[in-house]
């Protein structure tokens, strides 16, 4: 008869070896890294490069701050959408109009979100140029979607949440149907 310890021990060996196999699922491959939350400063001027980075996929851009309530209940709808359609060919992209000086709270937002999507902060902040660079013509939370082959094809201005998620669900399903 074994001893408890050695029983025990074994016994949780080999539950360690199921857990094990069971996360590297059934080909024995590892499973890939998870993506981690990143936040790079963004040139307002290079917003059509970003987007043109992206060719081949819808592209989400949601524009928005901390200091916006509106942005920041809506934010983990975008979030969800970027989880739900990546692998269908919706590429998200977040780009925060906070100051620079805000960049550790912007990032620490971001991660309690699970943001793993391509994350921005304009380098001049919320400033009147960083508006127009953008064509923000009327606060944030906006949202821009652009189709496959690059081009703006809706925008959704306002703060009515609710109103905003439907559209932009709707909006990207149907350039996701759209053949490229």
């Amino acid at each position: 008869m074994e001893r408890p310890g050695r029983l025990a021990a074994a016994c949780a060996a080999a539950l360690f070896g199921v857990i094990i196999v069971g996360c590297a699922g059934r080909s024995g491959d590892r499973p890939a890294p998870a993506r981690e939350v990143s936040l790079s400063d963004l040139d307002p001027a290079k917003l059509a490069d970003l987007v043109g980075q992206h060719r081949g996929n819808v592209v989400l851009v949601d524009f928005w701050a901390s200091w916006c309530i509106p942005c920041i209940e809506m934010f983990p709808h975008t979030v969800e959408l970027h989880r739900k359609l990546a692998d269908r060919g919706l590429a998200v992209v977040s780009v925060s109009l906070d100051d620079l000086a805000e960049k550790p709270e912007v990032l620490k937002f971001l991660q309690e979100q699970g943001a793993t999507l391509d994350n921005y902060l304009a380098r001049d902040g919320g400033s009147d140029a960083t508006w127009k660079a953008l064509d923000i013509p009327s606060g944030v939370p906006h949202l821009k979607l652009y189709d496959r082959a690059g081009r703006l094809r809706r925008t959704f201005p306002g703060d009515d949440t609710k109103v905003r998620t439907e559209a932009v669900d709707r909006a990207v399903r149907q350039l996701l149907a759209e053949s490229g």
